[in-house]
């Protein structure tokens, strides 16, 4: 895995949703598919989709949030029913890997974030899963690129 340290910008309109963190998979799987139908409704969106998850306390931390959304090149005068504007600012610490090693790429950036000095500074900041493509028809294989971003000082 290759990490890196960079800085992002941009603005994000998406759908909030809560859930037990044990069912997420099915839960943001369930949140994209439902994303689809609600795009064209979102002015100024790019093709890069995100999820932003609130980051688990411990284990008895059982349920959370999370948004699913796109990233927008202006703010939207006018948001669909439900959705968010959202600003996002900050330093994180990367790496790229395929859906399919979405636990590994997490274990392994964590580790990267403290061997090289990093300051994490979760949990009062989303960690961010950036999907640089369309959302596909018929539903993702999971062979598919995903960014990790952990937010650090």
């Amino acid at each position: 895995m290759e990490a890196r340290i960079t800085t992002c910008s941009f603005q994000f309109v998406g759908f909030k949703h809560y859930g037990r963190f044990d069912e997420y998979d099915k839960l943001v799987a369930r949140a994209f598919h439902d994303l689809k139908a609600k795009l064209e409704q979102i002015c100024f969106g790019t093709d890069t989709t995100l999820a932003l998850y609130e980051p688990q306390l411990g284990p008895e931390h059982v349920e959370g949030f999370f948004y699913v959304g796109i990233v927008c090149t202006d703010k939207p005068a006018e948001l669909p029913d439900g959705a968010e504007y959202l600003r996002i600012d900050g330093r994180y610490a990367g790496a790229r890997g395929q859906i399919k090693n979405m636990g590994a790429i997490y274990d392994d950036l964590v580790r990267w974030i403290q061997s090289n000095g990093q300051k994490q500074i979760w949990p009062s900041s989303l960690f961010i899963e950036r999907y640089d493509f369309p959302i596909p028809e018929t539903g993702l294989t999971l062979e598919e690129e995903v960014e990790v971003l952990l937010p650090i000082e």
